[in-house]
């Protein structure tokens, strides 16, 4: 289903997103994840060199649109989150990452792929 695919993994350095880049690849899909300077890629140290890393911030529109007009993906998977873990406590935080965050993808996308129309 994924195979030939161009996809697209935010939270790729979770547990879920990790497991995600590692079924899209093996799959025969041309895996794309967005990444941070402060990024943790212990779970995806071994099979980065088999995806292709963005180095973007949700929370930066112009970064995404960017990376998003550079790889035109067929299918997104968004796993990032903030807030999972019991120490994750701060509310702006959780705010920015867990709304603010999606919110400009989508909207970047909304906008890239309609212009197309």
């Amino acid at each position: 289903m994924l195979k030939n695919k161009t996809v697209l993994i935010t939270g790729a350095t979770g547990f879920i997103g990790a497991n995600l880049v590692r079924a899209c690849t093996e799959a025969g899909a041309e895996t794309h994840i967005f990444t941070r300077p402060v990024s943790r890629k212990w779970r995806i140290e071994n099979i980065l060199r088999n995806s292709y890393e963005h180095n973007v911030d949700l929370l930066d529109c112009e970064g995404i649109k960017t990376a998003v007009h550079k790889i035109r993906p067929d299918v997104i998977f968004h796993t990032t989150t903030y807030g999972g873990y019991p120490f994750q406590k701060q509310p702006n935080s959780i705010i920015q990452t867990n709304i603010k965050g999606i919110m400009n993808l989508l909207t970047v996308c909304s906008h890239v792929y309609n212009s197309e129309r």
